[in-house]
């Protein structure tokens, strides 16, 4: 879940009282955050289906969809199809590619009667904004420290006296 969200979850109410911390609660925390980085939770965590998207993320990828036949060259074929799998792991969510995406094909849909002047037009003012080259996603060491949310900025706890 996104911070938001957790926000809308977790939000105290006005009427609940501070409470002081125990002195086991860093101690359980920084275990709960050595769980959460574990590999296999990570692979946990990057298994998202459609349904977990949100639904500007999911019409960009239905947008994205609908071109990628019309694509002119094997080139951009295959940057749209990175550019799927990045909003599909939600790399590029926090910059805003998938709100990028709607409202190109919004404000641009009288292009779309010439598909291959549409697709050039999406990656001049869209597409070549972000890396969607192959080394992107080549899964190498230098780039396994960006796949998935391995470095968290905001895990929530709970620790127990």
């Amino acid at each position: 879940m996104n911070f938001l969200q957790a926000v809308k979850i977790y939000r105290a109410d006005d009427k609940e009282k501070a409470v002081e911390l125990h002195k086991q609660h860093h101690e359980q925390t920084l275990t709960g955050l050595e769980y959460f980085k574990q590999e296999k939770n990570q692979e946990n965590i990057q298994a998202i289906s459609r349904k977990n998207l949100s639904p500007v993320e999911n019409k960009a990828i239905t947008n994205i969809n609908a071109i990628l036949k019309v694509a002119p060259t094997e080139q951009k074929k295959m940057a749209m199809h990175r550019a799927l799998d990045m909003i599909k792991k939600g790399t590029f969510a926090s910059k805003g590619l998938p709100k990028l995406v709607n409202d190109f094909f919004t404000a641009n849909q009288k292009l779309f009667k010439d598909p291959t002047k549409f697709v050039e037009q999406l990656f001049i003012e869209v597409l070549d904004r972000y890396d969607l080259s192959a080394k992107a996603d080549n899964g190498s060491e230098e780039n396994k420290s960006n796949q998935g949310i391995v470095n968290p900025i905001i895990v929530l706890t709970q620790s127990f006296v």
